[in-house]
């Protein structure tokens, strides 16, 4: 298409408003449906159908305005959708919104940022895209509303999948391109929009733990890493469940596990601290106190050290001159903690949180523990038995 023919901003919008008023009959779609694929559009079920002859797909005049514009406006390196039917199944999946008023997580306002990065496409096109880039409503809500439709089971399995949303990596203005792999939420949101015309594999792609592509590429999403374990535990284990207060403070504790594998159920590894960190994305109140410093009962080797073998592993590392207080060894230091906390958190199952913890006993000074070995020196004042638990 030549300059002169191009259609302008103000004849596109023009033809938003004319599409936006076309009153087609809603049967319409169900004769449609027949020979057609119907992508999306299950959730506006009011609104009425046309038949996009490109793609077979059952859609909306707004969304066929909306794809023409942002694949011409949008193209090679500020691509935000890879074909004409991934953005044809995300657009049918947004709310319509008011082209009078294109605000917030809708597609007119998307179509109005399509409209407008034909001008400025490095600055428009990732608002224009399925997340909306912050411009657009909120990228966590428009991941989680497109995830709710597209991958119904793996929206279910989150408990908050806002939450969740919020521990990923935002690696920066969405395109197609440069984030296809790689354990970001751009990465999800290339393949949740695949997801609606092709649910197996990307719907296990676009989820909060991915089976793989949005992975970290170092590991190949087959090994355990403090990365991914802390990332975990901080989408799936907000709130009253934190076990830890930030994610350095879970980097630093995480370092000093062995790394073990992901496979690992009743292990003092990082694998066993990953695995509830995956199922506590549906069932916070049994599986985050298993990601804490001491395992509380699963993630440690020895049931009869309980979380004093947790607390033993990170003293030496931390406090080096508690732990020799307490004999120097791991096996003379377990011996000690069982003996003094032995109705105050040593055993398995005490509901550890930081939350809890605050509250005083072992889990007070596991606690204390992260703290020191994210850097906070003062922190091994309070490791002892013998020590006062800081006010909360």
């Amino acid at each position: 298409m030549t300059a002169s023919n191009r259609p302008t901003q103000a004849s596109r919008r023009r033809s938003w408003h004319a599409a936006s008023g076309l009153l087609l009959l809603a049967s319409g779609v169900a004769s449609l449906v027949g020979c057609a694929q119907l992508i999306g559009l299950e959730k506006r079920t009011a609104e009425p159908g046309v038949l996009d002859e490109e793609t077979q797909i059952v859609t909306t005049v707004e969304c066929q305005a909306y794809c023409d514009t942002v694949l011409e406006n949008c193209r090679g390196d500020h691509a935000v959708y890879t074909t004409r039917t991934t953005c044809l199944g995300v657009c049918n999946a947004l709310d319509p919104g008011n082209p009078d008023e294109p605000f917030g997580n809708t597609l007119a306002c998307r179509y109005e940022q399509a409209v407008a990065a034909e001008d400025a496409p490095d600055e428009l096109c990732p608002a224009a895209g399925p997340p909306g880039d912050g411009v657009c409503g909120d990228d966590c809500e428009a991941y989680c509303d497109l995830l709710a439709q597209a991958c119904p089971d793996e929206f279910a399995a989150l408990s908050d999948c806002e939450d969740s949303c919020a521990a990923l990596t935002d690696a920066g203005p969405y395109d197609v391109t440069t984030y296809y792999t790689g354990d970001t939420l751009q990465c999800r949101f290339i393949h949740l929009s695949t997801s609606f015309s092709e649910p197996d594999p990307h719907c296990g792609h676009a989820e909060f733990v991915a089976k793989a592509q949005c992975v970290d590429e170092a590991t190949d999403g087959g090994d355990p890493s403090c990365d991914s374990f802390c990332r975990n535990v901080a989408g799936a284990c907000p709130g009253s469940f934190a076990t830890y207060e930030s994610q350095a403070q879970c980097m630093a504790t995480c370092a000093e596990w062995p790394v073990g594998a992901l496979d690992d159920r009743e292990e003092l590894t990082v694998g066993c601290r990953q695995y509830h960190a995956g199922a506590a994305l549906s069932a916070p109140e049994t599986h985050c106190q298993h990601t804490g410093p001491g395992g509380d009962g699963m993630c440690s080797a020895s049931t009869a050290a309980g979380n004093c073998e947790g607390y033993c592993l990170l003293l030496e590392p931390a406090c080096a001159t508690a732990f020799d207080e307490v004999g120097g060894t791991q096996e003379l230091c377990q011996e000690a903690c069982l003996e003094a906390f032995a109705e105050d958190g040593a055993a398995a199952g005490s509901g550890y949180s930081v939350e809890q913890a605050l509250e005083g006993g072992l889990q007070c000074r596991m606690l204390m523990l992260s703290r020191a070995l994210e850097g906070t020196a003062a922190a091994c004042d309070h490791v002892r038995a013998t020590d006062e638990c800081p006010e909360p």
